[in-house]
């Protein structure tokens, strides 16, 4: 095993990475990239693969997907065969990977004009603008108190905002206007 190889794994179970969201598989790449910049950092060393393997023909060991970032020196390590053929046809294979990307943005548009509607999501014509947090923990009781000031734009009339807080108890909440009123 290379010195530094690390494995970055997203904190739910996915099997393949195609089964990601769209959202987390950004925020994985964000963090294989910091991760791969901290290796480099931490062990000198320059050069390295990033693997991630999906479904047992792919050598995917583990029902879990995951990146291997392997720095490589001269010393050798993991090796790398490709065992390739000629593709007798790539217009037609590219044609078919360019529709598919067609297909699956277009699904994402739909779900995304679905999700706008969500219950679970502000609507469109509420913005937030700023976020201001302060917390206090209880390191006994392994909890925090802490105000949540958030500054919102309400473009439209309306009598009903809905906040969610994962795992959070609120206590009390406060709505004022741009007059403190």
């Amino acid at each position: 095993m290379s010195l530094g190889h690390t494995l970055v794994i997203p904190k739910t179970k996915y099997t393949k990475f195609d089964t990601i969201p769209p959202h987390i598989a950004a925020a994985l790449g964000k963090s294989v990239n910091l991760i791969a910049k901290a290796i480099k950092k931490a062990t000198g060393i320059n050069d390295y693969n990033i693997l991630q393997n999906n479904g047992k023909a792919a050598h995917q060991e583990v029902p879990h997907c995951h990146f291997h970032i392997i720095p490589k020196s001269n010393a050798g390590g993991l090796g790398v065969v490709w065992n390739s053929s000629k593709n007798e046809d790539p217009e037609d294979i590219q044609s078919k990977i360019v529709q598919a990307i067609v297909d699956i943005q277009n699904d994402q548009a739909e779900e995304s004009a679905a999700a706008a509607g969500s219950e679970h999501r502000l609507p469109q014509t509420v913005q937030p603008r700023n976020y201001k947090l302060t917390l206090s923990p209880d390191l006994e009781k392994f909890t925090f108190d802490g105000v949540l000031h958030i500054e919102a734009d309400v473009l439209t009339a309306t009598t009903t905002i809905v906040m969610h807080a994962k795992e959070l108890e609120v206590s009390s909440a406060v709505v004022t206007d741009c007059f403190g009123k």
